[in-house]
């Protein structure tokens, strides 16, 4: 990390197996297509992770089926016009578009703001069930967290749920 920087992180998204095995050079070719942006690559779900049924727990069934997670990087240093800035969150977005063509899917902690579509990408099938649990234990939906289990009964600003607009 450069000092006196601010760095926006897009944690998305895991590799799936599949396309690693059967067609590793597009998987490749999209790994190395991130012009400014640095991005990492963590080796996961491996071992114990892939043994577990996908169904167990509301992580992201996909992660089942995992070989790794990308991590992408965008910065701008303290100080930056805000067209600096900008640019490097319009980049960010773009490259979060390249990563969905492997595979959509990602862990929450690992969350980026721009995800269009955060069920399928942070929850997968798993989403229907988890609101269920959660409208069980938090009826009124007080409860909510940006791109959460619940989120979608909110404004976008998260200040009001829709329902009472």
């Amino acid at each position: 990390m450069v000092p006196d920087s601010f760095l926006t992180r897009d944690g998305r998204n895991v590799i799936p197996r599949e396309p690693a095995e059967t067609n590793p050079g597009k998987v490749a070719d999209v790994l190395l297509s991130f012009g400014d942006a640095t991005i990492t690559i963590g080796f996961t779900a491996c071992g114990a992770v892939s043994k577990v049924a996908p169904d167990s727990a509301g992580v992201h069934p996909d992660w089942r089926r995992a070989v790794g997670l990308a991590f992408i990087w965008e910065g701008w240093t303290e100080g930056d016009p805000v067209t600096v800035i900008r640019d490097a969150k319009t980049r960010l977005i773009a490259d979060i578009d390249k990563l969905a063509t492997l595979g959509s899917a990602t862990y929450f902690n690992e969350a980026s703001l721009y995800e269009k579509d955060f069920k399928a990408v942070f929850f997968g099938r798993h989403y229907s069930k988890l609101k269920k649990i959660k409208n069980n234990y938090d009826p009124r939906g007080l409860f909510v967290v940006a791109s959460g289990v619940g989120s979608d009964d909110w404004e976008v600003a998260g200040e009001c749920l829709l329902t009472l607009q």
